[in-house]
């Protein structure tokens, strides 16, 4: 593989491979795909450490980044999750009401001084989720291992695959890194999906799965998006409402359903993977950090 300084142009850009268009929308499309099993896989791990208090990407940041760098200022996560003033406000009003962190400093009407640390629980759930999420990603070995060949097909910078046994300290940084992408990718999400769609990210699985040829089958999108089956039913009839994919009886048994992307939804799907292009490469860094 070659090295991180050998991939970049004299810009510290990435610069665009030989691989043909039509293999690097396949490629992009798998790697978006692989993202989402994953952030599905570690979803399923703050599930198993009972970590109901958080609720976004953007608390992920904030209770990683006080672990990783000791007490920090609101504002200097204002750009990594993508918040206002305000809304950085609630969500630490939200956590401090949890018992995960405080503030401390600051006076009345001047948060510049503020700073926020974490609690003993804080740390304590922190610590759990890292150690659990490790533990996940170790049973992924071959989800990670295809998704890993595809990034080094696009020229990407990957590092080596994640060590089950690699430091904690690691993989809270990787859990930062893929709560950030999850912020950049929810913004692309929204706008491309419509603001009213209230699972964008599964809406895009749906459209990549069913642009397979011969569609795909309810049981493989419930699957690969972790969903149950009245959930897959659910998200399957919205998406063919607004006539992206629809439903037809399978050619080889006609007692099942496969679902096949239309042409709208094919339009669709390359305005998303036009849009996330740019962040091919944040990917590769957000679960890979070399």
């Amino acid at each position: 593989m070659q090295s991180q300084s050998s991939r970049r142009d004299d810009r510290g850009e990435m610069p665009e491979t030989n691989v043909d268009p039509r293999d690097r929308r396949e490629h992009l499309g798998e790697i978006v795909a692989g993202m989402l099993e994953l952030t599905g896989l570690m979803n399923d791990a703050f599930d198993q450490v009972g970590a109901t208090e958080v609720r976004s990407n953007a608390d992920l940041i904030v209770l990683t980044t006080v672990m990783l760098d000791g007490p920090s200022r609101p504002r200097d996560m204002l750009d990594a999750t993508n918040l206002t003033t305000g809304g950085m406000t609630n969500l630490l009003d939200r956590l401090e009401a949890a018992g995960l962190l405080e503030r401390s400093g600051g006076v009345e009407n001047d948060a510049r001084g503020v700073l926020v640390t974490l609690t003993a629980t804080g740390v304590e759930l922190i610590d759990r989720v890292a150690r659990t999420v490790r533990s996940t990603l170790a049973t992924a070995g071959p989800l990670l291992e295809r998704w890993w060949e595809y990034l080094d097909a696009m020229g990407l910078d990957v590092g080596p695959l994640p060590s089950p046994t690699g430091p904690l300290r690691r993989e809270l940084e990787r859990i930062r890194r893929v709560a950030e992408v999850g912020r950049r990718f929810f913004q692309i999400y929204e706008p491309s999906l419509g603001g009213d769609d209230p699972t964008p990210h599964h809406t895009f699985h749906l459209l990549w799965l069913a642009s397979k040829p011969g569609g795909v089958r309810p049981r493989a999108i419930s699957a690969a998006t972790r969903l149950s089956s009245p959930a897959t039913s659910e998200l399957i009839a919205r998406v063919e409402q607004r006539g992206l994919v629809r439903r037809l009886a399978s050619e080889s048994d006609r007692r099942a359903v496969v679902v096949t992307i239309t042409g709208t939804g094919r339009d669709t799907l390359d305005d998303l993977l036009d849009a996330v292009q740019p962040l091919r490469q944040r990917l590769a860094d957000a679960y890979f950090p070399n």
